[in-house]
């Protein structure tokens, strides 16, 4: 009836800003590092006998950021601006969780839909006063005894002006993070698994989204998309969890691998 996730992170993250829709920075990203600790608590409660969870979790980020500079390449100010030295995210992040699947680590059965509100503030310790709107839709439906289809729909609206690194990306196996970058995003993407010996199943996956300013400027934003294949294994058949490979390859260029514990989508 109660669940609850703690969590205490000290991570040093080495990524590549693009820029947020920057001319400079789109087929230059600069180099940036982000020392970081994390502090998460996490809480939720089962509804009577529903399948509805009400809940919260506080996150506590901070960090320093540090960034690369390239002789001969000059970097405009304006862009700098928005790298803040010193960050920090103090956020609580009420959610309504409708929870029928069947499994919590790799379900192939069931719904997982949530809404949430993630709001940061500078009265709770936050640099920045903003808020981002999330709606989360997953469908595990089972197509025959061996294939399984799953099925995948998110949405992020950022509400004020946050740190450049909490703007809402594209989360898409083959696509790097905070590559596509916008005050909202739109991802769908659906994953089909075939059993074909035993513990072993074959997977498929592909999908698509998109970052974007203004929904008036939907249509004239860039596609983000991806496809990829890969294999499970059934480590613990008790707890019926899989473990394996995903293969993914963005925008027909972009190569990446992934070790899978679970479900593909946190």
């Amino acid at each position: 009836r109660v669940r609850t996730l703690t969590a205490l992170l000290k991570a040093d993250l080495r990524i590549k800003y693009y820029g947020n829709d920057s001319p400079i920075l789109d087929n230059n990203p600069l180099g940036i590092s982000l020392d970081s600790w994390v502090v998460m608590q996490k809480a939720e409660v089962k509804l009577g006998k529903s399948k509805f969870y009400a809940g919260a979790t506080y996150t506590h980020f901070t960090t320093d950021v540090s960034f690369d500079t390239i002789a001969n390449r000059p970097i405009i100010s304006e862009i700098l601006k928005r790298l803040n030295v010193n960050s920090t995210i103090s956020a609580i992040k009420p959610a309504v969780t409708y929870d029928s699947r069947d499994n919590a680590f790799t379900p192939t059965r069931g719904l997982n839909a949530q809404i949430s509100l993630n709001y940061s503030a500078e009265w709770l310790g936050s640099s920045d006063d903003f808020s981002t709107l999330n709606t989360d839709f997953f469908a595990y439906l089972p197509v025959t005894s061996r294939l399984n289809s799953a099925w995948r729909f998110q949405g992020s609206y950022l509400l004020g002006d946050a740190p450049f690194y909490a703007y809402p990306f594209i989360e898409l196996r083959g696509i790097a993070a905070l590559r596509y970058q916008g005050d909202n995003t739109l991802v769908s993407e659906t994953e089909w698994s075939y059993n074909v010996y035993k513990r072993w199943s074959l997977l498929g996956f592909f999908g698509g989204g998109k970052a974007f300013k203004d929904f008036s400027d939907f249509g004239s934003d860039e596609w983000a998309y991806t496809v990829g294949t890969g294999f499970r294994y059934k480590i613990a058949r008790l707890l019926g969890v899989n473990m394996g490979t995903d293969f993914a390859w963005g925008n027909g260029k972009d190569f990446a691998f992934y070790i899978v514990f679970g479900t593909s989508w946190l």
